[in-house]
C-alpha cells in the first residue's frame, strides 16, 4: 500500500514538473475539515512529523483559499456551506504558541479562519513533544527505565506506542520524569513544544479568524482512562474555556484521534454534540466527524489531491 502510494505521488510530481495542472474541486457542497498541528521556522529541521514549515503553510493556506471555500466553525455548525465548491473546514490542535506567532499573520493575510483545539494546561510541555526532544538530541531514556523497569530493551518506538497506552496518573509521572531528560534541550526547542497561554487565547477569542475549541486538559488518550477521569477532564477544559470567552468549550477534538462508541455516547451526554476524530478512517460513524491530517512530507499538489479526494 506505501509503495503504490509513493509511485502515485512521484507520478503527479512529475505531472506538476511538465506543466499538466492539477484538477480539484470534485467534491462540489461537500465538506472536508482538516487537521494541522504546529508550523516552525523555514530554517528548522523537522523534529516529528506534525509540524509544517512556514513556507508550506503559506503556500497550502494561499492554494486553498483560492481552490476551495474555506468556512468558520460556525459556519460548519450552521451548515453555511458553498454549493459549488468543497468547503474547508481548517483545524489545529493542541494550541501551540506558534499557532499565534506564526500561522495567525498567514491567516490574516488570506482572511481566512481556522480552529484552534486547544489543550488547557498550557504552562508544560506534552509527552509527546518531550519525546521528540529526547529522541532528537539522542537522550538516554535511564531514568525512565529505573522507574519502570519492564521498558528496558524495548526501542523508543516501543516505549512511545507503551506510554500511549497508560492510565492519567502513570502518564502525567512519566511526563515530569521526560522533562527532567529534556529539560537542558528546552530552549533550543521552544517552537515546538512551547503552547498558548491563557493570555494569548484571551486575545486570539478576540480575532474574527479564529475560533477556539476543546482538546482536553492534558492531551491524554481518552480510551485508556476511567470514566470519572473522562468527565473530570471535560469539566476542567470546559470551566477553563468559558472563562476566556469562547462559545465552542463543547466542541471537541479526541487527543491522538483515539475514540470508541462508548466515549462518542458519553461525550454526548454530557452535550458534546460535535466531535471530530483523526483517524483517517473511511468509515462513517454517528456523532463524530473524521479529519484528513496534512502531510509535512508531500508536495503541495500531492496534499491538494488528497484534500480534493478526502484520502490518501
Amino acid at each position: 500500500m506505501k509503495i503504490r502510494l509513493k509511485l502515485k505521488w512521484l507520478f503527479h510530481d512529475i505531472m506538476d514538473r511538465i506543466g499538466i495542472s492539477v484538477k480539484l474541486n470534485k467534491r462540489k457542497g461537500e465538506i472536508q475539515v482538516l487537521c494541522f498541528h504546529g508550523i516552525c521556522n523555514d530554517n528548522r529541521a523537522f523534529i516529528n512529523g506534525r509540524f509544517l514549515l512556514e513556507k508550506q503553510c503559506d503556500e497550502l493556506l494561499k492554494a486553498l483559499s483560492i481552490e476551495y471555500n474555506i468556512i468558520s466553525l460556525d459556519d460548519f455548525m450552521k451548515g453555511n456551506i458553498e454549493p459549488n465548491k468543497l468547503n474547508i473546514l481548517l483545524t489545529f490542535d493542541d494550541g501551540y504558541l506558534n499557532n499565534k506567532t506564526l500561522l495567525l499573520p498567514l491567516l490574516e493575510e488570506y482572511q481566512i479562519p481556522a480552529s484552534f483545539f486547544v489543550t488547557t494546561k498550557n504552562s508544560e510541555p506534552k509527552w509527546t513533544d518531550l519525546f521528540d526532544i529526547i529522541k532528537v538530541e539522542k537522550i538516554p531514556l535511564y531514568k525512565l527505565q529505573e522507574s519502570f523497569p519492564s521498558l528496558n530493551g524495548f526501542s523508543l518506538s516501543e516505549i512511545k506506542k507503551w506510554i500511549l497506552v497508560q492510565d492519567n496518573k502513570t502518564t502525567i509521572e512519566i511526563t515530569e520524569l521526560l522533562k527532567e531528560l529534556a529539560q537542558p534541550s528546552l530552549p533550543k526547542y521552544k517552537v515546538f513544544w512551547e503552547l498558548l497561554d491563557k493570555e494569548n487565547l484571551i486575545e486570539l477569542n478576540n480575532s474574527p479568524l479564529i475560533s477556539i475549541a476543546n482538546h482536553s486538559v492534558n492531551h491524554l488518550s481518552f480510551i485508556n482512562l476511567s470514566e470519572d477521569d473522562v468527565n473530570q477532564d471535560l469539566m476542567d477544559s470546559v470551566e477553563f474555556l468559558e472563562e476566556i470567552g469562547t462559545p465552542y468549550s463543547k466542541v471537541f477534538a479526541y487527543p491522538f484521534g483515539h475514540y470508541n462508541d462508548k466515549l462518542i455516547e458519553f461525550l454526548e451526554s454530557k452535550n458534546f454534540t460535535i466531535q471530530f476524530s483523526a483517524d483517517g478512517s473511511k468509515k462513517k460513524r454517528h456523532g463524530i466527524t473524521d479529519r484528513l491530517v496534512v502531510n509535512p512530507f508531500i508536495s503541495l499538489r500531492n496534499q491538494l489531491k488528497a484534500i480534493d479526494n478526502g484520502q490518501y
